[in-house]
């Protein structure tokens, strides 16, 4: 929710889901609903988590984000890879924010 994503009824689960498919991951195993079916594809997954409670909001500042990491996780589906996006972002992630709660006054918290 921090980051803007806002959801009919903001359930938790389907806002991190739809966070980890738009930054991460979209393997079977992420993919898997809570009733254990795994949709077809991304587009199905994605349509089955606005069925359990639609998106009303993504901040247009991670739109690009999200984009190039579907981007860049369907070119390696093209070449046989699964890639985990979030992993490759983690410190440029943690710098942008660690700059932002400076520019805010805020200590900035300890990183991994």
């Amino acid at each position: 929710r921090d980051l803007g994503y806002r959801t009919r009824r903001n359930d938790p689960e389907v806002i991190f889901r739809l966070a980890r498919l738009s930054f991460d991951r979209d393997d079977a195993e992420s993919m898997t609903l809570p009733d254990g079916t795994v949709p077809a594809n991304v587009q199905v997954y994605f349509e089955s988590l606005a069925e359990m409670d639609p998106m009303t909001q993504m901040p247009p500042s991670i739109v690009m984000a999200a984009r190039n990491s579907f981007l860049l996780r369907g070119l390696g589906t093209h070449f046989g890879l699964e890639l985990r996006v979030a992993t490759s972002w983690r410190h440029l992630a943690e710098w942008a924010v660690s700059r932002a709660e400076l520019a805010a006054g805020r200590t900035p918290a300890p990183t991994a």
